[in-house]
């Protein structure tokens, strides 16, 4: 009987979660974001990605079947469940409170009113966001499961302020959802470097979007950037920052607490001059490297 009620419980779960990785697909943004649009619905495939990540890593994704589901039992207990059934469902409504915003503000206007109209990713991206944002939508997709999903119709977000308030919440409820299973933030870390690979063409414009609003994929990157830079004593690193390498060196070869330890504080510090370094010349310097930073997240991270 408890197998029986798992199998439920974990169903139920796999059916919201795909319904909510399917819900953005339905979301438009008015013309009134103006030149926000292509970061602002960049920001929006991020926080997808970023869902669709966690729920590849607790089993929510592909064919969730019985035997899936004994293999997902000591992650996803009853209690774990019905936690995270509860985040979930409060992701679902809060596009069900947008959508309804969105009609409320369409009401008494006429179908040609300027304010209503809305962009279209197909014609109105430029061509790196174009990219960008094909690749992220497939990965989430290839995320999702087979149970049924409801039917949906296309809605708009008008306000800004309105966004900003969506693309937060989700991002701190998906926050919940990781700390609830932090088991799984290693399998979560190998699926970031496979996005990375994936995502290098772009990723010079997704850099400013993933700061701030998904710190895992971001931190993957930086490491497997820094590995370049520090570890093959690449000539473009400023005569400052020579001193660290082989403190970084030091660090990568012996990952252990007591190695850590015994790293000095100014050498810390000039380590986050380093991090801080790369950061500004990433979108610049990284096309010319992106095969090397690649390999290396797969050595080091």
């Amino acid at each position: 009987m408890e197998i029986a009620g798992l199998t439920i419980g974990i169903a139920g779960l796999a059916s919201i979660f795909n319904n909510i990785v399917d819900s953005f697909e339905y979301i438009r943004l008015a013309r009134s974001f103006g030149r926000t649009f292509e970061t602002n619905l960049l920001r929006l495939d991020v926080a997808r990605l970023r869902l669709s990540r966690w729920g590849e890593a607790v089993g929510l994704s592909g064919n969730v079947t019985d035997q899936d589901t004994r293999q997902y039992t000591s992650i996803l207990s009853d209690d774990v469940i019905l936690v995270a059934n509860d985040i979930l469902g409060r992701i679902l409504q809060l596009f069900a409170e947008c959508e309804k915003v969105s009609s409320q503000f369409r009401m008494g206007k006429k179908p040609d009113d300027q304010s209503l109209q809305n962009y279209d990713e197909r014609q109105d991206l430029g061509t790196a966001s174009t990219s960008l944002h094909g690749k992220m939508r497939e990965l989430s997709i290839k995320r999702q499961n087979r149970t049924a999903l409801a039917k949906k119709v296309r809605w708009t977000i008008y306000s800004e302020k309105q966004f900003e308030e969506l693309v937060n919440e989700i991002t701190r409820l998906t926050d919940e959802l990781m700390n609830l299973v932090p088991g799984e933030v290693e399998l979560q870390k190998r699926l970031c470097h496979s996005e990375v690979v994936q995502i290098s063409e772009s990723f010079g414009t997704l850099a400013t979007v993933a700061k701030g609003q998904d710190e895992m994929f971001w931190s993957v990157f930086v490491q497997g950037l820094k590995s370049v830079y520090a570890l093959s004593g690449e000539s473009q690193i400023p005569f400052e920052f020579q001193t660290t390498i082989p403190n970084l060196k030091q660090l990568q070869t012996k990952s252990t607490p007591k190695t850590e330890e015994r790293v000095e504080s100014s050498t810390c510090d000039d380590m986050n001059k380093l991090e801080s370094w790369i950061q500004d010349i990433l979108i610049q310097t990284y096309p010319t490297i992106k095969d090397r930073v690649c390999n290396a997240l797969f050595k080091v991270c």
